[in-house]
């Protein structure tokens, strides 16, 4: 005994919600990195504030650091 098949309509309409699923989970993903990025940058303008202007911070270009003072 054989199952019935489903119609090339309906297939193709799982298809369709199974790629939106996949699509919705990669932009939740990336979502929630750039919430991560932001909270993060939230954090390092937090902490500039509670120093003065003419401390020195350290500034990233590529992969190193590079001391520079607040006010630049």
């Amino acid at each position: 005994m054989s199952s019935p098949q489903m119609p090339p309509w309906l297939q193709e309409q799982i298809m369709k919600l199974q790629q939106s699923q996949q699509n919705l989970q990669s932009i939740m993903t990336q979502r929630q990195h750039l919430e991560m990025e932001k909270a993060e940058t939230e954090k390092a303008l937090e902490e500039l504030k509670k120093i003065a202007d003419d401390d020195s911070v350290f500034k990233q270009a590529g992969t190193i650091l590079i001391k520079s003072n607040k006010k630049h």
